[in-house]
């Protein structure tokens, strides 16, 4: 963050209370408040400074327009941002790590293709050229570089390539990758699946060097490393149906987090690599669950007849982003992580989703 930011960041945490909501019904009068920290306030809103982790907000894809397209939307629900117009569909969009830029796949004709952006919107800029469609994208921990996977007929490749689209290669595996892919916290490793029938299961490798290491031998999915890289979270249908498991890097201790006859998926880590939070049916309908890594305090988060899908964390760990469409379409939702003080940040007709607001 620039310097004259920072001071301006500062500035906003220490005003008087009397500049907010919260002091209503308070005596000291507006003007008691010293001239400099106030006219940095206005200032401050002119430059759009947060004072935590965030990133300004939450990303998500909103189909509102009659297309996809990405917009930006603050926890309190007041601020709506669009980010792109485009004509064709915009979607998927992830936070960099640092939260100053934003990936996204974008659609216009039957390929898709990578592209990146300021987190105003601005400088959008197609990262690669590739002969077939992009999918699976991934910032690395230090927003330096980006995985992907490019789908031509039948065959799937995961790629790197530097954040600013240089020195793209194919990270080779023994047999085709199903195209999922993630990043180890210290940015030396990526971990992806495999369903070939010759040889299915969970690989890690390291895109830089020629170390590659086999840690499941099942058709498992979605390996997600955890925040300190020392687990990997992944799915599973080796007991009948898809549950959720975790596992040593190193593949040891593969253990069974959820025990029930439904389908659950849809897992992500949270920020201190303690819990995950994921989708069951295991009720009749996709609903929110939090559990812990050890399969203790296995939790259900919302009760409703409709589907409440694709959770994700905020940086602190304190709450929890997801889609419900109790009102029919897509909505973006915040609540806590027990559940508790659900909020509606968007009212739209069409339908909100994929929200993006952590990222390791």
């Amino acid at each position: 963050m620039p310097v004259a930011k920072a001071a301006l960041c500062l500035t906003m945490m220490f005003l008087p209370r009397t500049l907010g909501p919260e002091t209503a019904g308070t005596t000291r009068p507006l003007w008691s408040v010293p001239v400099v920290p106030l006219l940095l306030a206005i200032a401050l809103l002119a430059v759009g400074c947060t004072t935590g982790k965030g990133g300004g907000g939450i990303l998500f894809t909103s189909e509102r327009g009659g297309s996809q397209n990405i917009y930006l939307v603050d926890t309190g629900g007041e601020t709506l941002t669009p980010l792109t117009s485009d004509q064709g569909d915009d979607f998927q969009p992830l936070w960099s790590p640092d939260h100053k830029r934003v990936l996204f796949l974008s659609t216009e004709g039957e390929e898709t293709s990578l592209v990146v952006m300021e987190a105003d919107g601005s400088g959008q800029t197609q990262l690669v050229e590739t002969d077939g469609s992009v999918s699976n994208h991934r910032w690395s921990p230090d927003s330096g570089k980006v995985s992907f996977a490019v789908t031509t007929d039948d065959t799937v490749q995961v790629h790197v390539v530097d954040a600013d689209g240089a020195n793209q290669i194919v990270v080779t595996y023994p047999h085709q990758p199903d195209g999922f892919s993630s990043w180890s916290s210290d940015g030396q490793w990526l971990s992806t699946s495999s369903s070939a029938d010759e040889g299915p299961g969970i690989y890690t490798r390291n895109p830089s060097g020629v170390n590659q290491f086999r840690r499941t031998e099942l058709k498992d999915s979605i390996p997600l490393w955890s925040p300190k890289s020392d687990q990997i979270a992944f799915l599973s249908e080796r007991d009948g149906n898809v549950e959720v498991y975790v596992m040593n890097a190193d593949g040891t201790d593969q253990t069974r987090l959820t025990q029930n006859d439904a389908q659950d998926d849809q897992i992500a880590w949270s920020p201190d690599g303690k819990r995950l939070v994921y989708v069951s049916e295991r009720d009749g309908n996709p609903e929110i669950y939090v559990i812990n890594v050890d399969g203790t305090e296995d939790t259900r988060l919302t009760f409703n007849n409709f589907d409440d899908l694709q959770p994700g964390w905020s940086p602190d760990g304190d709450r929890i982003a997801f889609v419900s469409h109790q009102a029919g379409n897509g909505d973006i939702y915040i609540m806590d992580t027990d559940g508790g003080n659900q909020v509606r940040l968007t009212s739209d007709p069409a339908r909100d989703f994929q929200p993006s607001w952590y990222v390791h």
